[in-house]
């Protein structure tokens, strides 16, 4: 019987350097995101595992999201036939499709393109360490909420060797030149070069920066037309996306909790 474990990357640090940084706030935003995958494991026949405790603690040289790939053998048992990837800045909704059906056995992921500038600049910053490989910028995608399967195991290995023996030259196109990405414009680059086919997901399986796609708000006129109808009343995001990707506010902290706890509050019945 082939297994499925959802990889659920949830780490928190005490160290007022990584915060400050990051400006993670108190990480309770990281609570509601579990709850949803607990669930979502349980119902799609998957393994949970959470991903809680750093290998390496130096978080600001080792980043959590390199940790995950490099320590992959760690996090995963070897009997896996697919492993769904997620940060925990993202929700997954109760009635959501079988994700690793969509998949099947193809890398798949969102296209994470709703700042183009950001990404363009993400993209031509690390050209110079993969001169030979071209990519649009459109085709981006996001390295927080993968799929993949046991045929991807050799990639993962040549990523590890690839960060090992490029580890200074990637923190220092991070912190000091590009500062744009961390894990995600390397894979972008390493994915292509070992030709490995991409699998887009709908956006509704992956809605990311939703304040600038609007879809926080509701139908507002009909709302105000029709008050006693809740339909009206709910907002775009839970009615029709499935995955819900807070990332992209100015800052990772507080706006992420009111957003993430809101949800939570909303929907929390239906977890159960």
């Amino acid at each position: 019987m082939s297994k499925k474990y959802i990889l659920w990357t949830g780490v928190k640090s005490d160290d007022p350097k990584v915060k400050e940084k990051w400006n993670y706030s108190d990480y309770s935003w990281m609570d509601y995101s579990r709850q949803t995958w607990e669930y979502y494991a349980r119902r799609v026949g998957a393994e949970f595992i959470p991903f809680e405790r750093a290998f390496d603690n130096d978080l600001l040289r080792l980043k959590i999201n390199w940790q995950r790939w490099l320590y992959l053998d760690k996090l995963i048992p070897d009997d896996y036939d697919q492993v769904l990837s997620t940060d925990a800045s993202i929700m997954v909704r109760w009635d959501c499709p079988n994700l690793f059906e969509i998949a099947r056995d193809d890398f798949s992921a969102v296209r994470g393109n709703e700042n183009l500038k950001w990404t363009y600049e993400s993209v031509v910053g690390y050209q110079d360490m993969f001169p030979d490989i071209h990519f649009r910028a459109n085709d981006y995608f996001a390295s927080g909420f993968i799929i993949f399967s046991k045929k991807h195991k050799q990639f993962w290995e040549s990523v590890k060797k690839f960060y090992y023996e490029n580890q200074d030259e990637i923190i220092r196109h991070e912190d000091e030149i590009v500062k744009r990405g961390r894990d995600q414009p390397v894979l972008n680059y390493l994915i292509r070069k070992h030709n490995i086919f991409i699998k887009y997901i709908p956006i509704v399986f992956g809605a990311n920066h939703m304040y600038r796609k609007e879809i926080f708000n509701h139908n507002w006129q009909l709302a105000k037309a029709e008050p006693d109808v809740l339909h009206w009343q709910t907002s775009h995001f839970l009615k029709y996306f499935y995955v819900w990707i807070f990332s992209g506010f100015p800052d990772r902290g507080e706006t992420r909790i009111k957003g993430m706890k809101q949800t939570w509050e909303k929907t929390k019945e239906n977890y159960k």
